[in-house]
């Protein structure tokens, strides 16, 4: 019975164990290259993106943590075709682009908070509400304009959805109980499906990969004519969590999808499909 138990495998409780005034860094990094057919020839196009964000541990209770946010970086570079347009908070040139993003943002300090299970799972998510006054204060110089174009960026990034899915990005792994190697969970989010596998354990991380699809289909209404955008995505996720933290160490994402836009009453118009294969990496780390 003894050498029996020895070689037992042990469950391993995925619970998010930080200490109180602890800081790390979520920085994410997506690649995306596609085509698209425009009718008499064939349109490459590219989207990189970058950004960061940095959590603080402000309280810590057996059911919740409290954390608090900010971005601290955000830029991206967008080409289609031979146009290329390139966004960058530390350059004053990118609000001549009309896309500032979290430059104002950036600014405030710790602006955004959330509650956080130990599972993972978003308690809370509470907004600045000086984030309006504040926005004022640091736009006194930008033209009338340019001020709403940058305000509505900020506002569209301070919505409670847009908050939720960046914390999601990196909880939304975590098992609801305890696993041990070779053990399944599937975990369902908006349209997207993910069997998940504890598949090994190394020294200082355990790792787990996903197998995942979704397929959603949007229909808007353009001046009488409507219009059906069908997206169909198949992907794969490796992930390494840290055996002392429970954060994940590192988050690869690889995806292939397939858009067909339609176009039912005006078929002249409709597209050909749209393939597209895409690499999102998140990777958690201490405050520098």
């Amino acid at each position: 019975l003894a050498s029996f138990t020895s070689f037992a495998q042990k469950e391993i409780d995925f619970r998010i164990n930080l200490e109180e005034g602890a800081c790390f860094e979520v920085e994410s990094a997506s690649l995306s290259e596609g085509s698209a057919s425009t009718g008499k020839e064939v349109q490459e196009n590219k989207i990189e993106y970058n950004m960061v964000i940095q959590y603080h541990v402000v309280k810590k209770t057996p059911d919740f943590y409290t954390l608090n946010f900010m971005y601290k970086e955000r830029h991206s570079t967008i080409k289609i075709g031979m146009k290329e347009i390139t966004t960058d908070p530390k350059t004053a040139d990118m609000l001549n682009f009309l896309s500032p993003s979290t430059q104002i943002a950036m600014m405030m300090n710790k602006p955004f908070f959330a509650e956080l299970s130990p599972k993972g799972k978003i308690l809370a998510v509470k907004e600045n509400k000086d984030i309006a006054k504040e926005f004022k204060a640091k736009t006194k110089k930008l033209s009338p304009a340019l001020r709403e174009q940058v305000y509505l960026m900020v506002n569209s990034m301070a919505k409670s959805e847009s908050l939720i899915a960046n914390i999601e990005s990196w909880t939304s792994y975590i098992p609801d109980s305890a696993v041990k190697i070779g053990d399944k969970w599937i975990v369902e989010k908006d349209s997207a499906v993910t069997h998940y596998t504890f598949v090994a354990e190394t020294d200082s991380t355990y790792i787990i990969e996903g197998l995942g699809n979704s397929e959603k289909t949007i229909t808007n209404e353009i001046q009488g004519m409507v219009m059906t955008s069908n997206n169909k995505e198949e992907f794969t996720v490796t992930i390494e969590f840290d055996k002392q933290t429970f954060l994940p160490k590192i988050i690869t994402k690889e995806s292939e999808s397939l858009i067909q836009v339609e176009i039912p009453d005006y078929h002249a118009f409709s597209q050909p499909p749209t393939r597209s294969q895409g690499t999102l990496t998140l990777k958690i780390s201490s405050c520098q």
